[in-house]
């Protein structure tokens, strides 16, 4: 996604507050997205709902178009951000396996 095409679908803001850790500034949340771009890893770390955390991969074809997203979520009781990414590999390792399977569209869209 081009960065004009993510700022038509996300809006000039103020985006709405779920939890006091949501990202409502535009531009934050644009270097919030910059980074799991650069990553592929996405995190939530009660930005929507408070006492949850969860990280996500993206599943991805051989035309790299990202078709849905693998993740893994727990009570932020029970887990952090950061044990989560001790998953990471294994997320990783799954997505591809799924993303495998995956049946290429003659339409390329």
């Amino acid at each position: 996604m081009t960065p004009t095409q993510r700022r038509k679908l996300i809006g000039g803001g103020p985006l709405t507050r779920y939890t006091d850790r949501t990202i409502t500034d535009v531009d934050t949340l644009d270097q919030a997205l910059d980074a799991i771009q650069q990553t592929g890893v996405g995190t939530h770390d009660g930005e929507m709902f408070e006492a949850s955390v969860a990280i996500a991969v993206p599943i991805v074809d051989k035309a790299g178009r990202i078709h849905a997203a693998l993740a893994v979520h727990a009570p932020s009781s029970r887990a952090s951000i950061d044990s989560c990414l001790a998953h990471l590999p294994t997320l990783r390792a799954a997505a591809d396996k799924i993303a495998a399977t995956l049946v290429p569209s003659d339409k390329g869209s």
